[in-house]
This record gives structure tokens, sequence and C-alpha cells, in this order.
């Protein structure tokens, strides 16, 4: 091999250093990095050196500064210089997105730092990570998933401001009640704040869950306005199973959902309805044991059995029989825990065959229980 080339392949082998070994880096919309930031600025690069532009978010704790310091500026401008499809951006300005020190945020990224935009003419670059293993590498804006011109960008920006202020005013509300409500409007596009794209949604089911039975209000009522539109609910019908027995209150709506799902997963319905187990919904859910769908099938019989229907008992046995042909024991074990929670002796009896007939076939540590 040539000596130029070796050279060359050294000097990418050594950037991409610390990078080779698979794991998934985090994708930060812009959402995201407004949420993590203290300081929102954009600025004219020299080195780690930045002249000020304009101030997005955090001037307070700026004060009149007109020029700041970025650690590691310099070098994760430099992953440009690596050859690729998206070449270069032919400018040295940029947005930045700051934690309260003027380190790049979110803290701890390595200094591919995806928290860094290059604002051209008409392109807008950042930094993603586009295979696995691998760092994060230039990539231009696609409109979809970044801001792809310098104008959509300072939108973007100005919209996440506000959607991190009203996220961040929800979180601290410490009324319970008024915490849901507040929190209830970003699980509708109608009454999100413009330009949410739903980053939140794992903390707003852990924050929901927290509040307790005086989330369900709120949530059911996005669940009435949302079923007039056929829109996406399974955020709001998931914090209904999240909550528990409590969501047994809103029973009579996620009934109604059920019979014009629209985009709502009927899957994620019948969760909702088995952790609230309340028996009116045990005409709706008995249809469902058959339903070509075997994962709302399933659910639909855990959901019947945390209602204790009698009734439904010799159907859900015939699909436990059916899961054990299948081999599939985990399934099977699931069943009956729902039918001893309607008869126990029956299920136990039903338990203690299904151990006897998978001994020694790998299932019989799903029924060990039920052997005597």
């Amino acid at each position: 091999m040539p000596a130029r080339i070796i050279l060359l392949t050294t000097i990418l082998v050594a950037a991409m250093a610390g990078s080779i070994r698979a794991r998934e880096l985090p994708f930060y919309s812009v959402n995201d990095l407004c949420i993590a930031s203290e300081i929102i600025v954009q600025v004219y690069v020299a080195g780690d050196d930045v002249k000020i532009q304009e101030v997005y978010f955090g001037k307070e704790k700026l004060g009149d500064k007109k020029a700041m310091t970025i650690p590691g500026l310099a070098n994760i401008r430099a992953i440009a210089a690596i050859p690729g499809p998206e070449g270069k951006p032919k400018t040295k300005v940029a947005m930045l997105f700051l934690d309260a020190d003027g380190n790049l945020a979110p803290v701890g990224l390595d200094d591919h730092s995806p928290a860094v935009y290059w604002m051209a003419d008409k392109d807008c670059y950042t930094y993603s990570q586009r295979s696995n293993p691998g760092g994060y590498t230039l990539v231009r804006g696609d409109a979809k998933f970044h801001a792809d011109t310098a104008d959509s960008l300072v939108a973007a920006v100005k919209d996440g401001v506000k959607i991190s202020s009203q996220w961040k005013e929800a979180l601290a509300i410490t009324d319970h009640a008024k915490a849901a409500a507040a929190l209830a409007k970003f699980l509708r596009v109608e009454t999100a704040p413009h330009g949410y794209m739903r980053e939140f949604d794992r903390p707003l089911r852990e924050r929901m869950g927290q509040l307790g039975e005086a989330a369900v209000g709120p949530v059911e009522d996005v669940l009435r306005a949302g079923l007039r539109t056929g829109e996406d609910l399974n955020t709001a019908v998931i914090i209904l199973y999240d909550l528990g027995k409590p969501a047994g209150k809103a029973t009579d709506t996620l009934l109604k959902l059920l019979e014009t799902p629209g985009k709502t997963a009927v899957y994620y319905i019948c969760c909702a309805l088995t952790a609230g187990a309340d028996p009116r919904a045990i005409p709706a859910l008995r249809p469902l044991l058959r339903d070509s769908d075997t994962q709302i099938a399933m659910q639909a019989a855990l959901a019947l059995g945390a209602m204790k229907d009698g009734d439904s008992f010799n159907a859900i046995a015939t699909m436990a029989d059916g899961k054990i042909e299948q081999k599939r024991f985990g399934e099977a074990r699931e069943l009956v825990l729902a039918l001893c929670n309607i008869d126990e002796k029956r299920g136990r009896e039903l338990g203690k065959k299904f151990y006897e007939q998978t001994l020694g076939h790998g299932g019989d540590g799903n029924f060990g229980e039920y052997r005597h």
C-alpha cells in the first residue's frame, strides 16, 4: 500500500478513535437541545473563541458579554474536514446550545457534540450518528429531523424556547390536579405548543404516573377531544395503563375509543382496560378473544382475567392450550395467572397440567409453582 494512502488511513482511523465500538448515540431535536440548555446563542466562530451575534435564551446569564470561549469548539468543527457525502459548511456562523457555564449542552457528550448547528446562506448543518458503530458526523439538515435552513433553525429555536418554558412551568406545579391539566396539553397537537414533536412522551408518562388519580380526569378529557378527530391517543392511553386501578374511572371513554380507535392501538386500549379492571368492559372485550391479532387477543384475555369474568374461563383456557402447543410458555403462564384470578382452583389445575406437559421441554420453569 502506498505510503500516502497508509498515512490517510491512519489519520481517518485516529479521527474516529473511541467511536468504533457499537453504541447508539442520543438523537437530539432542537426542542431537546432547548430543554437541556441554559444559553442559546448565534455566534461567529474563530477557533474556540466566538463573537455573539444574537442571544435567543439566557441573556440574564450572559450579561453584557459580546464574546466567549467555548472549550473544544475548534475540535468539533474539525470533524467537517473528514470526507463524506455531506461535504462541510462554508461558514463560521453557528448556533450554540450551552449550559450555564458556557459549555456545549447537553453536558457529557464527546467532542463531536450535536449541540452545534452551522448556518450557511442556504443550508444548515449539524451532527448525527449515521452508522453504528460510529460517532457523530456532520449532516445537512433535511427539514424532517434537522432544520435545513438558517431561517428554519431560528424559527425552531424560538419555538423550542417557548416549549421549554411551558414544559418547565408545568413540571414546577405542585398541585396535582393543576399539574395534570397543564401536562395534558402536551398530549394533543391542538393543545401542545407550536413546534412540539412529542419529545417529552417518556418524562410525561413518568410525571403523570406520579400524580396518580388526579391525572385521570385531564387524560380522559384528552381522549374525549381526540375521539372526534381519530388522532393518535396512544400516549394518553398508556398513561392510564400506568396509573393502574384509577384508570377504571375512564372506562366509559375507553370503551368509546375501543369502538372507533382511529390511530390509537387497540392493544393499548386493552392494556388500559386491564389496569382499570372495570367489569363494565367485559362485553366489549369478549369478542376480542377471537381477534386475528394475537397480541390483542392475548391482552383481552388478561383484561377479562383481571375482571374475573367466569364466562370467559374456558375460552382463555383454550387459548392457553394453544400457547403450549406453540411452545410460547411465557404467554401460557400469563394466561394461567389470569385464570387463577377468575377461579384459583381450576387455574392451578391447568397450571399443574402444563407443568407435567412441559417438563423437560423448556417450559417447566414457567409452571413450577403449580407442580403440587
